[in-house]
This record gives C-alpha cells, sequence and structure tokens, in this order.
C-alpha cells in the first residue's frame, strides 16, 4: 500500500489523517505542488488530494491543475481509489466536467445531510463538519451525491473509484486554530467553542472514512 498525496498549501496538510496513516504503517509521499509546480510520474495505490486557496478554475496562475485533473481521470480509469477534500473534491468534480463556481462562503462548523452510500456508508443522517471554502461543484455527470448541506448544496460525491469531500474531516485543532487567526474575535470564539463540541466525532468520522479508502478491517 502506498498513498500518494497532492498537496497545495503548506497550510494545508494532512491533518489527523496522516496521524491514522503513520498509525497504520501507510508509507506517504507528497507531492507539494506549492514548490514543484508540477507533477512528476506518479506510482501509488491511492491517491489523496488536500485543499486550497486557489481555483480549480486558476489553470493560468497554476498550469498544474491541468495535469491534476488529467491524473485524476487516469487514476480513477485504472480503478485505483482517489479521496479529494475541499479542493480536492472539486478537482474531481471538474476533471469529470462539474463546473466549479463561487458560493456563498462557508466557515465554521456546519450541519450536513447524508443519505448513507458509498465511503459514508453507515454514517448518521445529519452530522457536524467543518467547512472554509468559498466555491462549490455541480455533480458531474455519472456522480452520485452522498451529503448535501442547507446553505451549500452538494457537499459529498462520488464517480468511479473516486470520492470527494467538501468539509474537512482531517481537520485538528491546531489546523483550525490557524485557518481562523484572521477572523473577527466573536466569530473565532463561535469556532472554538463548537470545536471543543463537535472535534471528537469529527476525528471518528475520520478515521471511518479512512478504514474506507483503505479498505481496512
Amino acid at each position: 500500500m502506498h498513498l500518494i498525496v497532492f498537496q497545495h498549501t503548506p497550510e494545508e496538510p494532512m491533518g489527523y489523517f496522516e496521524t491514522i496513516c503513520r498509525q497504520w504503517k501507510i508509507p506517504i509521499d507528497y507531492i507539494r505542488l506549492f514548490e514543484t509546480n508540477e507533477i512528476p510520474k506518479i506510482h501509488a495505490t491511492h491517491l489523496l488530494i488536500m485543499g486550497g486557496p486557489m481555483s480549480v478554475n486558476d489553470e493560468v496562475d497554476y498550469p498544474y491543475l491541468t495535469e491534476e485533473k488529467k491524473s485524476i481521470r487516469s487514476f480513477v480509469k485504472s480503478g485505483t481509489p482517489v479521496l479529494g477534500i475541499c479542493l480536492g473534491a472539486q478537482l474531481i468534480a471538474n476533471a469529470f466536467g462539474g463546473k466549479v463556481y463561487p458560493c456563498n462562503e462557508e466557515i465554521g462548523w456546519k450541519e450536513i445531510r447524508c443519505n448513507g452510500t458509498g465511503i459514508l456508508d453507515g454514517f448518521p443522517s445529519t452530522f457536524k463538519v467543518f467547512q472554509m471554502h468559498g466555491e462549490t461543484f455541480d455533480n458531474p455527470i455519472n456522480g452520485r451525491i452522498l451529503c448535501v448541506g442547507e446553505n451549500v448544496r452538494n457537499q459529498a460525491f462520488d464517480i468511479g473509484s473516486a470520492t470527494g469531500l467538501q468539509f474537512h474531516f482531517e481537520i485538528t485543532e491546531d489546523l483550525i486554530q490557524n485557518w481562523i487567526r484572521t477572523l473577527p474575535s466573536t466569530k473565532r470564539d463561535e469556532i472554538s467553542c463548537d470545536t471543543d463540541i463537535f472535534l471528537a466525532d469529527s476525528k471518528s468520522w475520520c478515521r471511518a472514512i479512512a478504514k474506507r479508502f483503505f479498505k481496512k478491517k
């Protein structure tokens, strides 16, 4: 088993998902696109695509986005498991023809509704997830919606061997504090309070998703 990770910014690493991989002794290779600006030839049993501040539409400024989408299609064609988080989910959607565009910004812990299929099989019908995004995606042709939100509808989907999750299931307290540091103090306090309530469950969901992704018993 060998995991390749596309990382778009130092501020968005694997978080708690990396902790799980280390515990399970799964080899990880980071492709730090903010340093390389290109994707080398890669071979892996699993592909994880992290978030980032850019849009999937910013191919002029970030030419590697075009190569990422090609890599996603290639991995899915071969049946290799692919998992995308936030920008990663939008890249998967866009790679298969789904439009990505601005939406009402979501920041903090938000409730989503889950239909309990795909990688989220057995999850509760509603649960809280951490959000930090200003764009959304249309479901691509042949995609299957797994979760929806009240303010931003499409929150998770799968297509072939790929799953995209708009929310940040990999989140940790340190990552949250770093991401919200420039927000007004009242918003920071609200998110910090919610984090005390919902983070433990979020880590449980992260571990469950990791098990499904790696097909571990």
